[in-house]
């Protein structure tokens, strides 16, 4: 039957690469892709990948992510037809999966690093004797983490596509998407552990990203010398982060949660002070100096 059109994909992937460094990359991974499309009106995908990467430990080297997708062309039904000369089409899609990366801050995170000759005076061995040597001693820079694993994003996108009198576009895709297993270094461990400057990592972090994508074109035949035509797109995404190993921290201001990655935060500057009434009926400033007229005013 022409209505139907499947179309089926089996991908075998393999490589790897030396890029001077003390071992080569590696990557292996099947993926696979299923689509139906039944008589240009309504279309399904399923895609898969199952992914491997040297960067982690046996056991947890491959991931398996999975999408899905649908869409349907209201435009070609044909209950449709009737409203066709003012919307002459209109789509409706919406997809969701998932996605791992394994572009982790190092490589080998599972490895635990050790420098058996470290010269910092922490590790540092004093013997005795009539000159009282001092000899380096064992440090671990870097502790592995054995689970060490595919940071995923899981991915849902609605979109919408309207065309209008035949010549007017509008795209519309709206996103959402929610970003786990962020491999970063622990920040709440305390100093007591033992651990030093070398906390470990771990797949603690997560963050959310939405927004929407448009677009519009509009493309005018005058006649045969002149066409007009006019693009333009507009985006808009907010991103947050909603998980993360931090301090305890004093005050809430100081605090990454809930903020958007990469946010600037601190003191927040409020002119300059006038005079020394302008001093005493201010917010105290705690900054060790003697605050003068002309300093820097901070709420």
């Amino acid at each position: 039957n022409e209505k139907h059109q499947v179309d089926a994909l089996l991908l075998y992937m393999q490589d790897g690469y030396d890029d001077g460094s003390y071992q080569p990359y590696r990557h292996q991974g099947l993926s696979g892709r299923l689509s139906y499309n039944y008589d240009n009106r309504y279309v399904g995908e399923f895609n898969f990948g199952y992914n491997g990467s040297e960067n982690f430990a046996k056991g947890n080297r491959f991931g398996f992510f999975p999408s899905v997708a649908a869409g349907w062309a209201l435009s070609e039904e044909p209950f449709f037809e009737k409203a066709k000369d003012v919307v002459d089409m209109l789509k409706i899609k919406a997809s969701y999966g998932l996605v791992g990366n394994d572009s982790l801050p190092m490589r080998f995170a599972y490895l635990t690093l050790v420098n058996m000759n470290s010269g910092d005076n922490e590790f540092k061995g004093y013997f005795g004797g009539d000159d009282f040597k001092i000899y380096n001693g064992i440090q671990v820079t870097r502790w592995g983490n054995a689970d060490a694993s595919w940071e995923v994003s899981r991915k849902l996108n609605i979109g919408l596509e309207i065309g209008l009198f035949n010549d007017l576009t509008i795209m519309a895709d709206f996103f959402h998407e929610q970003r786990n297993d962020i491999f970063m270094l622990r920040r709440s461990i305390p100093a007591s552990s033992g651990f030093q400057e070398s906390t470990p990592y771990a797949n603690i972090g997560a963050v959310l990203n939405r927004g929407v994508d448009m677009s519009l074109e509009y493309n005018k035949a005058i006649n045969s010398d002149l066409v007009i035509s006019v693009q333009g797109t507009f985006t808009y995404a907010h991103n947050e982060v909603t998980e993360k190993d931090e301090p305890k921290y004093q005050y809430d201001y100081q605090k990454l949660v809930g903020k958007p990655i990469n946010s600037i935060y601190g003191y927040v500057a409020d002119g300059l002070f006038v005079d020394q009434q302008d001093i005493d009926n201010s917010a105290r400033q705690e900054f060790g100096a003697i605050i003068r007229p002309g300093d820097i005013k901070y709420k």
